[in-house]
């Protein structure tokens, strides 16, 4: 028997749904495409009947089997008042919300978007209508987790840090964003779109190759930055056999205090911290006034020379030349932020 989704609905005086609806899956059509309750039981309404154009006087001589109501008679007039059932095939309904699904998705325009890992390509979406995977669907493989799984992601790749639950899942072949292509869909590989005038092996080659290039780019960068920031750091050390260290009567004599504090967050200057630490750099026409915060458990409050909210800091500072200028200039250069705080200084 064909099974049925029922959906009751409340009406408005217009006729228009109104409030959520329930809904069965209970309900059948028989062979002979009468409609059957949950129970197997046919069902009877005379209000359809009425409303089909019979006259009752003229149902009272038919048997109840012609009384039945018909699958094909698709609404039916439940018996109270404002409501309405509607009786639908289960796998039309599903047919019917599938094509909404697929439209939906082709509307947006949008990118089915694989990428690779150590065992094959991954579609990384969850919003793919199963319609529009069933496309990929003869170019997949599912891989279960298991043990023998386990051991192999363990000798294979565990220096990578990778585990078998990043393996398990579908798994697809080349083909499959041919397929994709050949249906009209627009893909991408490592968030690159691809393209149907140039086979796709080649396609992802030149990917792969363009992403390890753009990795070894960014790496370099980012150990050049590493050591900018190390030399930075270093430059500023050096300077120590010129450090000297006022007395707290010289720096509040100087107004030290109210100097604006120049943050250097990628060098490690990034003000205070609730902690008690931190450092801060300072700058006026004479010198170049290195602080660190001094008011931290165990810290010796009494070598603080510089007046803060808290505790104290201790202040240094060394005599502005050539080499004590250019090592700001290229703390601004390197350390957006300091460069804004000195122009706002």
């Amino acid at each position: 028997m064909t099974k049925l989704n029922i959906r009751v609905v409340r009406l408005d005086e217009q006729g228009n749904e109104i409030g959520k609806p329930t809904s069965s899956s209970n309900w059948q059509v028989s062979k002979e495409g009468y409609l059957l309750d949950h129970k197997g039981t046919p069902i009877f309404n005379a209000q359809l009947i009425e409303k089909l154009g019979y006259d009752k006087n003229e149902i009272k001589g038919l048997t109840s089997k012609e009384m039945l109501i018909r699958f094909s008679d698709v609404i039916i007039r439940y018996n109270h008042d404002n409501y309405r059932m509607l009786v639908e095939n289960m796998a039309d309904r599903k047919q019917k919300q599938e094509q909404e699904e697929v439209s939906l998705y082709k509307s947006r325009n949008e990118l089915i978007p694989f990428v690779h890992n150590m065992v094959g390509l991954l579609i990384i979406t969850k919003d793919l209508p199963e319609k529009i995977w069933a496309i990929a669907r003869p170019y997949a493989r599912y891989e279960k987790y298991s043990d023998e799984m386990e051991e192999w992601v363990d000798d294979q790749f565990g220096w990578a840090g990778a585990e078998a639950r990043d393996f398990v899942g579908w798994h697809y072949q080349h083909e499959a964003i041919d397929a994709f292509l050949k249906a009209g869909y627009r893909v991408s590989y490592a968030s690159v779109e691809v393209f149907a005038n140039e086979p796709i092996n080649e396609q992802i080659k030149t990917i792969n190759a363009e992403k390890v290039q753009e990795s070894e780019e960014a790496e370099a960068q980012a150990k050049a930055e590493r050591e900018r920031k190390v030399s930075l750091n270093r430059r500023i050390a050096d300077l120590e056999t010129e450090y000297e260290y006022p007395s707290p009567e010289q720096l509040e004599k100087d107004q030290v205090s109210s100097l604006t504090h120049l943050l250097a967050p990628s060098i490690n200057y990034a003000g205070a911290n609730i902690y008690g630490g931190g450092g801060w750099l300072l700058l006026d026409s004479n010198y170049l006034y290195i602080v660190r915060n001094n008011g931290m458990d165990g810290d010796d409050w009494s070598r603080s020379n510089l007046v803060t909210g808290g505790a104290g800091a201790i202040c240094c500072r060394v005599q502005r030349n050539s080499i004590v200028n250019q090592l700001i200039s290229d703390i601004a250069e390197y350390d957006t932020h300091f460069a804004e705080s000195i122009k706002e200084n």
